[in-house]
């Protein structure tokens, strides 16, 4: 059986420049608080969520937690697709 976990984003801010970076996001999954998951996009790609990274001593990123889960995956992106999505709207209105 399978533990379905509530996923809401707490804060969504957007980067100085724009890129493949879209968006930064805080987000709460169940009873935990993820925060700098990153929103990306590559060109001609679909997005995806990068979930915060560290630096090594050898300049080298590594993840500070790993999902194996793609629903779970997908469960992180949702909220955080719509939250983005919803704020560029907001931009553009103004």
């Amino acid at each position: 059986m399978k533990t379905v976990l509530s996923v809401s984003v707490l804060k969504l801010w957007l980067p100085q420049e724009e890129g493949n970076l879209k968006a930064y996001a805080d987000v709460k999954v169940g009873p935990w608080i993820v925060r700098k998951c990153r929103l990306v996009q590559q060109e001609g790609q679909r997005f995806y969520v990068q979930l915060p990274q560290c630096k090594a001593g050898d300049g080298r990123y590594f993840p500070v937690l790993q999902l194996e889960d793609c629903d779970l995956k997908q469960t992180i992106l949702d909220p955080i697709l719509k939250a983005y999505r919803e704020q560029r709207k907001g931009d553009s209105e103004e």
